[in-house]
Protein backbone atom coordinates (compact mmCIF):
# COMPACT_ATOMS: atom_id res chain seq x y z
CA UNK A 1 0.00 0.00 0.00
CA UNK A 2 2.72 2.88 1.17
CA UNK A 3 4.42 1.82 -2.32
CA UNK A 4 1.72 2.96 -4.05
CA UNK A 5 0.71 5.66 -2.47
CA UNK A 6 4.45 6.87 -2.89
CA UNK A 7 4.11 6.19 -6.90
CA UNK A 8 -0.13 7.92 -6.89
CA UNK A 9 1.79 10.79 -5.42
CA UNK A 10 4.70 10.77 -7.52
CA UNK A 11 2.68 10.85 -10.73
CA UNK A 12 -0.06 13.94 -9.26
CA UNK A 13 3.28 15.57 -7.52
CA UNK A 14 2.95 17.09 -4.05
CA UNK A 15 0.56 19.06 -3.05
CA UNK A 16 1.94 22.58 -2.65
CA UNK A 17 -0.40 24.88 -0.86
CA UNK A 18 -3.13 23.79 2.04
CA UNK A 19 -5.80 24.51 -0.86
CA UNK A 20 -4.19 21.83 -2.90
CA UNK A 21 -3.77 19.54 0.06
CA UNK A 22 -7.64 19.80 0.65
CA UNK A 23 -8.00 18.33 -2.58
CA UNK A 24 -5.26 15.22 -1.98
CA UNK A 25 -6.83 14.26 1.07
CA UNK A 26 -9.99 13.50 -0.61
CA UNK A 27 -8.23 11.90 -4.16
CA UNK A 28 -5.65 9.23 -2.21
CA UNK A 29 -7.13 6.17 -2.11
CA UNK A 30 -7.85 3.65 0.86
CA UNK A 31 -6.68 6.83 3.14
CA UNK A 32 -8.28 6.29 6.08
CA UNK A 33 -6.08 8.57 8.40
CA UNK A 34 -4.97 12.25 7.71
CA UNK A 35 -1.10 13.00 8.28
CA UNK A 36 -0.26 16.29 9.15
CA UNK A 37 2.65 18.25 9.13
CA UNK A 38 2.21 21.36 11.17
CA UNK A 39 5.67 22.66 10.92
CA UNK A 40 6.67 26.09 8.53
CA UNK A 41 6.79 25.55 4.80
CA UNK A 42 11.08 25.64 5.26
CA UNK A 43 10.81 22.62 7.89
CA UNK A 44 8.75 20.54 5.38
CA UNK A 45 11.19 21.01 2.34
CA UNK A 46 13.62 19.80 4.58
CA UNK A 47 12.10 16.26 5.16
CA UNK A 48 9.05 15.11 5.78
CA UNK A 49 6.89 11.58 5.92
CA UNK A 50 5.38 10.08 2.80
CA UNK A 51 2.18 11.21 2.43
CA UNK A 52 2.13 13.82 4.70
CA UNK A 53 0.03 17.31 4.00
CA UNK A 54 1.99 20.11 5.14
CA UNK A 55 -0.10 22.53 7.12
CA UNK A 56 1.70 25.09 9.42
CA UNK A 57 0.11 25.47 13.17
CA UNK A 58 -0.24 29.51 12.28
CA UNK A 59 -2.94 27.76 9.37
CA UNK A 60 -4.52 24.85 10.77
CA UNK A 61 -7.22 26.45 12.18
CA UNK A 62 -8.59 27.96 9.22
CA UNK A 63 -8.11 24.80 7.28
CA UNK A 64 -9.03 21.80 8.97
CA UNK A 65 -12.99 22.46 8.40
CA UNK A 66 -13.01 22.72 4.77
CA UNK A 67 -10.10 19.89 4.08
CA UNK A 68 -11.30 17.08 6.79
CA UNK A 69 -15.10 18.32 7.47
CA UNK A 70 -15.44 14.63 9.19
CA UNK A 71 -14.98 15.09 13.07
CA UNK A 72 -14.66 11.28 13.63
CA UNK A 73 -11.85 11.00 11.10
CA UNK A 74 -8.25 9.53 12.10
CA UNK A 75 -5.82 12.39 12.55
CA UNK A 76 -2.30 12.13 13.18
CA UNK A 77 -0.18 15.37 13.11
CA UNK A 78 4.18 15.48 13.67
CA UNK A 79 6.36 18.68 13.95
CA UNK A 80 10.05 18.65 14.76
CA UNK A 81 10.14 17.88 18.31
CA UNK A 82 6.51 17.44 19.11
CA UNK A 83 5.64 19.95 20.79
CA UNK A 84 3.78 21.85 18.08
CA UNK A 85 1.69 18.89 17.41
CA UNK A 86 0.48 18.85 20.77
CA UNK A 87 -0.58 21.98 20.69
CA UNK A 88 -2.36 21.43 17.15
CA UNK A 89 -4.25 18.03 19.08
CA UNK A 90 -5.45 20.60 21.72
CA UNK A 91 -7.17 22.53 18.85
CA UNK A 92 -8.39 19.89 16.91
CA UNK A 93 -9.90 18.91 20.21
CA UNK A 94 -11.44 22.04 21.08
CA UNK A 95 -12.81 22.30 17.22
CA UNK A 96 -14.69 18.94 17.90
CA UNK A 97 -12.42 16.59 16.67
CA UNK A 98 -12.12 13.34 18.25
CA UNK A 99 -9.86 10.72 17.17
CA UNK A 100 -6.33 13.38 16.97
CA UNK A 101 -3.06 11.81 17.44
CA UNK A 102 0.35 13.37 18.30
CA UNK A 103 2.57 11.43 16.52
CA UNK A 104 5.69 13.37 17.88
CA UNK A 105 8.91 14.68 16.05
CA UNK A 106 9.46 13.96 12.48
CA UNK A 107 12.08 10.64 13.20
CA UNK A 108 9.70 9.34 16.32
CA UNK A 109 6.82 9.75 14.21
CA UNK A 110 8.76 7.89 11.14
CA UNK A 111 9.26 4.82 13.63
CA UNK A 112 6.03 5.12 15.09
CA UNK A 113 3.92 5.32 11.93
CA UNK A 114 6.41 2.97 9.80
CA UNK A 115 6.24 5.70 6.96
CA UNK A 116 9.03 6.48 5.57
CA UNK A 117 11.03 10.02 5.32
CA UNK A 118 10.63 11.61 1.81
CA UNK A 119 12.83 15.57 0.74
CA UNK A 120 10.14 16.99 -1.60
Amino acid sequence: MLDALQRWLQRRGAASSPLESATLIEAVPGNGTVLIDVRTAREHQGGTLVGAINVPLSQLDAWIATAVPDRERPIQLFCASGSRSEGACRLLRHLGYQDVHNAGGLVVASARLHLPIEHP
